[in-house]
């Protein structure tokens, strides 16, 4: 299936008007696989549809799949979801975090310190000497998707 691609644009939440030049180098779509089963890119589009889902919020590192999901939304007729991407978590070394390779995992020990730290990589400040049922309400109470940063990735206080 062949779409324009390059002349799709959306307004992500988070990292701003995003062009479908700028994140897809992608022209052609394949939808259906010789085995007879949908792709990904149309089954989430048919999927989301279904389900109703009204915003998506997920890594920028999927950001160029948003590109495609647009297109086949607009091929179909079906309204647009809106979109946030946030910023994905590296190591020192720039790469993304994925148990695939090992990252660290988080220690379940630790939550309260985890939770602050997650709000702080959100672009939130938290108390600091609170429990954590107290600092996950201060967490809701203080949430604003505007304090997100808008940066693609974010390094980690992980070490590679």
């Amino acid at each position: 299936m062949r779409l324009s691609l390059h002349d799709i644009e959306v307004h992500d939440e988070i990292q701003g008007t995003m062009h479908g030049r700028e994140w897809s180098t992608i022209e052609n779509i394949a939808i259906w696989r010789r085995e007879g089963i949908p792709t990904y890119p149309l089954a989430v589009v048919v999927d989301d549809n279904i389900m109703g889902i009204t915003h998506i919020i997920r890594g920028s590192d999927l950001a160029a799949n948003t590109v495609q999901q647009l297109s086949l939304l607009a091929e179909l007729g079906w309204k647009r979801p809106r979109y946030a991407h946030i910023p994905v978590l590296n190591d020192r070394s720039g790469e993304k975090l994925s148990k695939r390779d090992e990252a660290t995992t988080i220690d379940k020990r630790h939550a309260r310190q985890n939770v602050i730290w997650s709000m702080q990589l959100l672009g939130m400040d938290p108390p600091q000497r609170m429990t954590l049922d107290d600092l996950l309400n201060w967490g809701i109470e203080h949430w604003s998707r505007y304090r997100i940063p808008s940066e693609p990735s974010l390094s980690s206080f992980v070490s590679a």
